[in-house]
């Protein structure tokens, strides 16, 4: 009888003691050398993967320091640079010799070009001088700057790091916990300064303090109004061929990683990191300028110059200190300013309020209220005329006074009078000529050799102009002597106008540019006054010279009409009078060509007539006999075409015939009838339908097309699409009178003055764009224009120094400059107020008195001052690039063979050296070489020997150069060192691990047997036949689908036995159904690539001959749990624990069975495998004794005299083993 539990223990494992050889295992790299005896400076080292069963030693000793084959030992570097030594090698013949490589000549080496950038350089890509025309530019337009509602309150010192209070609050962000600056820190400015910060704030010694990055860079005065920036730079980078550009730059990183990503010129040598802490690269806006900039601007003076609004320089602005000064403060509001610059000398003069452009700098002085009112005793005093008796002197009065800002005491009589008749008013007159400042004793005249070129070269083409127009204005013919008076009038008014504006505006070049558009316009109206409406035009006369213009017939051949010279200009007419053409024709006249221009009358003249506009045909219409239509646009050939054969039109337009013939569209049929178009013949003159002023001659006759031509207006020709008729520019349409007949364009009664407002208004818009307001000249208007009107009527006041009064209106007190233009006195306004103003008399005064006036005041003080301080800046130039020849001339000398031949290593295209025996190449690194820097090295041998585990030393092997076998997959490498590498009797020593090896499958610990590969196999000899009643694999990994299959037999070549194991997850178990008596055993495994075995048991189970009483179970799991409310935990596995126990039912042998079991186990602290019932294997486990310590009873407190008496209690707790 036997109980049903099993006990599975090393103790009685058949493999514990038994042979083992595996097909394989999986190879180690665990090669640990052990000791080193040695005096030459190579080294020995192991290398491969150990394919041994076992852990081994292996020996490698030097046995001679020569032999047949030469290595050439560690090259050994003396020197500055850290460049290489490469490939060095030698022929098989090369004796043993030392040798030294010295660099003797440095050459010139090729240096890119770079230039640096935060720290940072920026080098070319291009090698040598050619990265020197790399430049690099920054657009800063994209970034915007907008005034934040804040202010500093007090000064901010450069370099001060940060301040105290919440007044310095601008929007900075905490600073994060790893350091970086939050992402929403707002970009700020102080005022006009260019350099851009971010705040943040930390909260250190119990308050906030607020910090900038960069630190201040220069100080920022008390009331700097602080603002917000946004947007980004565009970089670009230039070699004159090829362009980078990278846009939305922000931030120094930025600019450099777009570079180092995608720039095809530049390299960043350098770290290129994002670092968002204060002063990093990742929050520091990219502090590059290539165009000229303003540092903050310096003001002196009143409270009220501040500051410039809309400050701006020109790119290339020069670095100098430009000073805007207050020199006229008498318009307030209008304060003249006098600009001058250190380099660019005296600017166009400024005006407070009106956007100002000098060229070099443009900026707005900010307008100011006046902080009070002028007040003043103001008192009146009418005084009448005699009146007749029962006539009565109406009340007069004041009213509406209001004192000006520059009021002063005074007293002003307003004498009621008669105007004056408009018919010989002073602006009917225009003075002619030029005010002189030399004969003034103002100033000096300008040479015209000192004047600006753009303003020289327009002067001089305005007054060309002038003196052509005059010329063709009069003329001398034999004894008459004429001209067009009123014109000449007209255009000296014109010329004084536009020369005035000219000096007022060449200094800006936007208004120039007006200037020289309105000019060409004035020219183009007004040269048609050199032969007008009525020009003088005299006969033909024999053998004379004509340069351009116009004759007519003699008067014995005169037919009326008048001919334009074509051909021929400034050659002589004939001998005789030609036969002149009525029909609009040429005719030769000597080295002349006239052209018949028609009748000297504007009545004949016609208005040109366009073709008739005809429906444009349609698909699927339905047509009548005798329709009449036209091709649509897309295939308009300036033909018309009528039905001639009614019906439907098709889908799809036909190809239109323009020969006169039919086509057929559907079941339509067509007739082409020709052009469209009225017909003229050669000669016609027309006028066009929307007049310009001209008239124009058909050269050709023919149908004039479907649409009117654009009119040419300076003697040329048109023909429009699809007319037969080409027609000539005649100019203005011309009444021509005989010689002997003045002409006059403008009649006497005709206002020039009026006519030249037309001039005047264009110049005073142009004077706006530079601020020169209307009325005022250098911006000094103070809006006086607006301040006086003239109502009419018949009677006024007046009052000397001042323009009229009007009864019952209100007036301010104004006058007429030198200029001849309104201009404000800025000192009072009033009212003269009568409600009978019928019974008023000439000669009636009303006297103003004002007195004590007080609170008249200025904003903008002379002498106030602007100091703007530019700085100029310019593209970023790479330097430093150098074309060189890259060449290092190495000696290479033997302490045997002497001087071999140098070498010489171009930078970049290195070729190997090669002479002496001697192979190697030398590269140059980050340092640069030195003189003197040299590398020495020998050429030697040597021989080896090795053994394995203490065993027999091979024979002696060269040393060679590369790796040489030993065995189970080792080899030996011997790396050169300095000379000696190797000398005799050094020795070296290798332990090699086998953490994979078979033999690790008989006892149950933490190691296993691995292979290689999907199968393996285990033969075991047991040394003797052994029964086995069960096979056991207690550790392993083997994956699911894995076969394992163990087979007994007598000699390790027969098999009879075979048992395949059931694949389990834990413990695989098999029962035999009949015990094996064997003397070989092999275990197989398939599918199991990457699988272990750690512990194989096979041989008798222990089993008690009674069961045990009481067998508990216990399912343990392995968590570690941590702290507080609902822990988390860590699962690390489980397995199965509990107890056996028998009570009263074990008899000794048993007993000492079991207790041979646990003294093994706790002798070499192993586990079992416990099966609960021998018939159900899938529940055995593996468990550890889990005391120290074990009770045994016996019911009979051990008094039996016979051992086999005893009736034995003994209990066995376990613990699970954890997987």
């Amino acid at each position: 009888m036997t109980g049903v539990q099993r006990f599975f223990a090393n103790n009685r494992n058949v493999l514990r003691e038994a042979v083992l050889a595996a097909s394989g295992v999986k190879p180690s790299a665990a090669i640990f050398r052990r000791a080193v005896n040695r005096d030459g400076n190579g080294t020995v080292k192991l290398t491969g993967a150990y394919t041994g069963a076992d852990d081994a030693t292996f020996d490698v000793e030097i046995v001679t320091d020569v032999s047949a084959t030469p290595r050439v030992s560690s090259p050994v570097f003396s020197g500055v640079g850290n460049g290489l030594l490469s490939g060095l090698a030698v022929s098989p013949a090369t004796p043993a010799e030392t040798f030294t490589v010295r660099l003797a000549d440095l050459g010139s080496d090729t240096t890119p070009a770079g230039v640096e950038l935060s720290g940072v350089m920026l080098s070319a890509k291009a090698a040598g001088a050619a990265g020197n025309a790399i430049y690099i530019e920054v657009d800063d337009s994209g970034i915007a700057a907008a005034d934040m509602p804040v202010a500093t309150l007090t000064d901010w010192a450069a370099g001060q790091a940060y301040q105290v209070g919440d007044q310095w609050d601008f929007g900075g962000k905490p600073l994060q916990a790893d350091g970086c600056l939050d992402a929403s820190t707002p970009r700020i400015r102080f005022g006009n300064d260019p350099q851009v910060y971010r705040q943040y704030r930390k909260y250190e010694d119990r308050q906030w303090r607020y910090y900038l990055t960069p630190a201040p860079v220069r100080d920022i005065p008390e009331g700097t109004v602080v603002r917000q920036v946004t947007g980004s730079v565009t970089v670009t980078v230039r070699d004159g061929v090829s362009t980078d550009t990278h846009a939305n730059i922000v931030t120094v990183y930025d600019l450099l990683s777009a570079i180092r990503t995608s720039s095809t010129l530049l390299d960043v040598v350098g770290v290129v990191s994002n670092d968002c802490q204060p002063d990093g690269t990742g929050v520091t806006d990219l502090p590059l300028r290539t165009s000229s900039w303003v540092l903050p601007v310096k003001t002196s003076g009143s409270p009220y110059a501040k500051q410039l609004d809309a400050l701006t320089v020109a790119p290339t602005a020069p670095t100098e200190v430009i000073k805007v000064t207050c020199v006229d403060n008498d318009a307030i509001g209008y304060e003249k300013w006098d600009v001058k610059g250190e380099v660019s000398g005296k600017l166009p003069g400024a005006v407070t309020g009106i956007d100002y452009d000098g060229g070099v700098l443009s900026f707005s002085i900010p307008r100011h209220q006046l902080e009070s009112t002028p007040k003043a005793d103001v008192s009146w005093e009418p005084a009448y005329q005699p009146r007749n008796t029962g006539e009565e002197a109406p009340p007069l009065c004041i009213r509406n006074f209001v004192i000006g800002a520059k009021a002063a005491s005074k007293s002003i009589t307003f004498t009621y009078s008669k105007r004056p008749s408009s018919d010989c008013g002073c602006d009917k007159a225009v003075p002619v000529g030029k005010l002189s400042a030399t004969c003034l004793g103002l100033d000096k005249e300008p040479d015209m050799a000192t004047l600006d070129p753009a303003y020289a070269s327009r002067l001089q083409n305005l007054y060309d102009w002038r003196a052509s127009f005059m010329e063709k204005n009069t003329y001398i013919f034999g004894q008459i002597v004429d001209g067009v008076t009123l014109d000449r009038q007209l255009v000296d008014s014109v010329i004084g106008i536009f020369s005035y504006w000219l000096e007022q505006l060449y200094s800006d070049s936007t208004a120039l540019g007006l200037w020289d558009a309105e000019y060409a316009k004035m020219k183009a109206e007004l040269n048609g006054l050199v032969a007008a409406k009525t020009q003088t035009v005299t006969g033909w006369q024999t053998a004379t010279t004509y340069d351009s213009g116009w004759v007519m017939p003699s008067e014995t051949a005169d037919n009326g009409h008048v001919y334009l010279l074509v051909g021929g200009g400034g050659g002589a007419s004939g001998s005789a009078e030609p036969a002149w053409p009525t029909d609009g024709t040429t005719v030769t006249d000597g080295a002349l060509t006239w052209r018949d221009a028609g009748p000297r009358s504007s009545s004949v003249f016609v208005v040109f007539n366009p073709a008739v506009v005809y429906p444009e045909w349609a698909t699927n219409r339905t047509l009548t006999l005798n329709d009449k239509y036209q091709p649509t646009a897309a295939n308009d050939n300036g033909h018309f075409y009528a039905v001639t054969s009614g019906g439907v039109t098709g889908a799809a337009e036909p190809t239109w015939p323009v020969d006169g013939g039919t086509v057929t569209d559907g079941t339509v049929t067509w007739k082409d009838l020709g052009l469209r178009g009225t017909k003229y013949s050669a000669g016609s003159i027309v006028q066009p339908m929307s007049s310009n002023g001209h008239s124009y001659i058909a050269l050709s006759s023919g149908f004039a097309g479907s649409a009117e031509p654009v009119w040419p207006t300076d003697g040329s020709t048109v023909q429009p699409p699809f007319s037969e008729v080409t027609w000539q520019d005649l100019g203005f349409i011309r009444d021509v009178r005989m010689a002997n007949q003045s002409a006059v364009d403008l009649s006497s009664s005709s206002d020039i003055a009026e006519f030249v407002t037309r001039y005047q208004a264009k110049m005073d818009a142009l004077g706006i764009t530079v601020g020169i307001v209307p009325g005022k000249s250098e911006g000094s208007n103070n809006g006086s224009a607006a301040c006086w009107s003239d109502p009419g009527g018949e009677y006024w006041w007046t009052s000397p120094g001042y323009l009229p009064a009007f009864t019952n209106r209100i007036w301010h007190s104004v006058k007429r400059n030198s200029d001849g233009d309104i201009e404000s006195t800025q000192e009072f306004a009033l009212a003269i107020v009568c409600a009978c103003s019928d019974k008023l008399m000439e000669g009636d005064t009303i006297t103003v008195s004002i007195d004590n006036v007080e609170g008249v005041a200025k904003t903008y003080q002379l002498g106030d001052q602007f100091e703007v301080p530019v700085v100029n800046a310019s593209p970023v130039y790479l330097s430093g690039g150098i074309d060189g020849d890259d060449t290092h001339t190495w000696f290479v000398t033997g302490n045997v063979s002497g001087r071999l031949p140098d070498y010489a290593v171009v930078n970049g295209a290195e070729i190997p050296y090669s002479s002496g025996g001697l192979a190697f190449t030398i590269f140059r690194k980050g340092l640069p070489f030195a003189l003197g820097d040299q590398w020495s090295f020998a050429v030697e041998g040597g021989q080896f020997k090795w053994r394995k585990n203490g065993g027999a030393w091979s024979a002696a092997i060269d040393i060679p150069d590369s790796a040489v076998a030993l065995s189970d997959g080792l080899s030996a490498e011997f790396q050169p060192g300095a000379a000696p590498s190797y000398v005799l009797s050094d020795s070296y020593q290798f332990d090699v691990r086998q953490p994979y090896s078979a033999n690790h499958i008989r006892q149950p610990d933490d190691y296993s047997w691995r292979w290689g590969g999907a199968a393996a196999t285990v033969t075991v000899d047991l040394g003797a036949t052994k029964t086995l009643d069960s096979i056991v694999i207690g550790r392993h990994s083997l994956p699911i689908g894995a076969v394992v299959t163990v087979e007994g037999g007598p000699d390790g070549v027969a098999w009879p036995e075979s048992v395949v194991m059931t694949w389990r997850a834990g413990v695989m178990l098999e029962m035999l159904a009949v015990p094996w008596n064997v003397a070989w055993l092999r275990l197989s495994v398939s599918n199991a690539t990457d699988g272990a075995i750690g512990w194989w048991w096979a041989g008798e189970a222990l089993a008690t001959e009674y069961s045990a009483g009481r067998v508990r179970l216990r399912r343990n799991y392995a968590v570690t749990r941590g702290g507080g409310v609902n822990p988390s935990s860590l699962y690390a596995g489980r397995g199965v624990g509990g107890e056996v126990a028998w009570d009263t039912f074990l008899g000794q042998s048993d007993l000492d069975n079991l207790l041979e079991m646990v003294d093994h186990i706790k002798e070499f602290d192993e586990s079992i495998v416990l099966l609960p019932h021998y018939k159900h294997p899938q529940d055995a486990a593996e468990v550890r004794v889990s005391v120290d310590d074990v009770d045994i009873a016996d019911d009979y407190q051990f008094q039996p005299d016979t051992i086999s008496e005893r009736q034995l209690s003994i209990t066995l707790p376990f613990d699970a083993v954890i997987k």
